[in-house]
C-alpha cells in the first residue's frame, strides 16, 4: 500500500495538525467540550483531555471501575484498571507528542443501566517511541479511531477501542520509502 502511494508521488501522510511540539508548548489545561450535548458527554471529554493530552494517567483509577472490561485492537480482551492503564500507556509512549482530538460525541441511555458513549476522535504526532509498530522512526503518525464507554454511576465499566494499525504501518513505511527505504 505504500508503495503504490510512493510511485504516486506521495512521500508523507499530511493529515492532521499536531498543537504540540516536544519540548515547548503544554497540552492546553481544560478540554475543548463544545462538541457534547450532555453532561457526560463534557465529563468523557475531560476525561480523556486528562489522560491523553495531559498525561495525568493516574486519573484512570477513579476514572474505571475496578471489573472494568477493555476491548481493543487485534481482538485484545483485557481486565482490570491495570489493563487500562497499560493500554493507555503504550499507545501514548508510541506516539509522546500526540494529541488526541475528538471529532464527535454521541450518548444513548442503556438497557442494562447507566449510558454508552461513543467518541471518534484522531490522534496526530510522531513515532518516537517503542511499541507494537517497532522501533521508534520519528516518522509523522495520524491516527484516526473511535472509543465506546458504557458508563455506570460515573464509572467506565466497558470501553471498546478501534484504531487503524494498517494505516499507521502505512505511514511509517511510506515514510521509510521517502527517506530512500
Amino acid at each position: 500500500m505504500a508503495r503504490k502511494q510512493f510511485e504516486k508521488g506521495q512521500t508523507i501522510v499530511e493529515i492532521g495538525e499536531n498543537r504540540r511540539m516536544i519540548g515547548q508548548y503544554p497540552p492546553e489545561e481544560k478540554a475543548d467540550t463544545s462538541i457534547a450535548h450532555s453532561g457526560t458527554e463534557v465529563q468523557v471529554l475531560e476525561w480523556l483531555h486528562h489522560i491523553y493530552n495531559r498525561r495525568l494517567f493516574g486519573k484512570i483509577q477513579s476514572i474505571y471501575a475496578p471489573n472494568v472490561q477493555w476491548h481493543g485492537p487485534i481482538m485484545r480482551e483485557l481486565f482490570g484498571i491495570a489493563a487500562v492503564l497499560q493500554q493507555t500507556m503504550r499507545l501514548v509512549a508510541m506516539i509522546p507528542d500526540g494529541v488526541l482530538v475528538p471529532q464527535h460525541i454521541c450518548s444513548n441511555p442503556c438497557e442494562e443501566g447507566g449510558e454508552k458513549v461513543a467518541v471518534r476522535w484522531i490522534m496526530d504526532g510522531h513515532h518516537l517511541g517503542y511499541g507494537s509498530l517497532g522501533a521508534p522512526t520519528g516518522h509523522k503518525l495520524f491516527v484516526m479511531g473511535m472509543t465506546h464507554f458504557h458508563i455506570i454511576d460515573g464509572k467506565i465499566v466497558d470501553e471498546w477501542v478501534v484504531y487503524d494499525d494498517l494505516a499507521m504501518l502505512v505511514q511509517l513505511k511510506l515514510g521509510e520509502l521517502a527517506k530512500g527505504g
